[in-house]
C-alpha cells in the first residue's frame, strides 16, 4: 500500500501544449469577436482590419444551395448576423495548426419581434499573417429555432 501511494504520489501529468498556443487562441477569439462586431455594425473599415482582403464567405441558407462571395460584401447582405446590432457568441471550438487556425462558432441571434431566438454554427478559418490572425474564410451555417437557453 505504501509503495502505491508513493508512487501515485511521484505522477505529474505532462502539459505538451505548444507555448504560445494560449497566446495564439486569445489572438484568434479577438479576430473572430471582431470580424462578428463588423458584421453586427456593418463596418467595412473594421471588416478589412480583421479579414483579408481576398476572405470570402460561404453561406448555406435552409432552401437554396450555399452561396459563396467576397466577405467584404457581406455588410450589405440582409442577414441576421448583420441585423440588430449582430449575433452573440455562445460556443467556440479553437483548433491551431501552425499559421492556419479553425474556430467552430455558434451564434445566437433574435427574431425581429424578439419573441424567438436563432443559432446557427459557423466555422471561421484564419490565418496568421504579420504576427496577426485574420479571416480567411467562414462558412455560415443555417439558422435554426432555439430550443434551449
Amino acid at each position: 500500500m505504501l509503495l502505491a501511494l508513493l508512487a501515485v504520489s511521484s505522477c505529474r501529468f505532462q502539459d505538451l501544449t505548444p507555448g504560445n498556443s494560449r497566446r495564439d487562441e486569445a489572438m484568434v477569439q479577438a479576430a473572430v469577436g471582431a470580424f462578428y462586431q463588423a458584421l453586427g455594425t456593418k463596418s467595412l473599415d473594421a471588416m478589412q482590419r480583421v479579414a483579408l482582403p481576398a476572405a470570402t464567405v460561404l453561406m448555406a441558407a435552409d432552401r437554396s444551395p450555399p452561396v459563396l462571395v467576397p466577405v467584404r460584401t457581406m455588410i450589405d447582405v440582409p442577414e441576421r448576423r448583420n441585423q440588430g446590432g449582430g449575433v452573440r457568441l455562445v460556443r467556440t471550438e479553437y483548433r491551431p495548426d501552425g499559421d492556419i487556425a479553425t474556430d467552430r462558432i455558434v451564434v445566437v441571434a433574435h427574431s425581429s419581434d424578439g419573441r424567438r431566438e436563432f443559432e446557427a454554427a459557423d466555422v471561421i478559418v484564419l490565418a496568421r499573417r504579420g504576427g496577426e490572425w485574420r479571416v480567411a474564410q467562414a462558412a455560415f451555417g443555417p439558422w435554426k429555432v432555439r430550443t434551449a437557453p
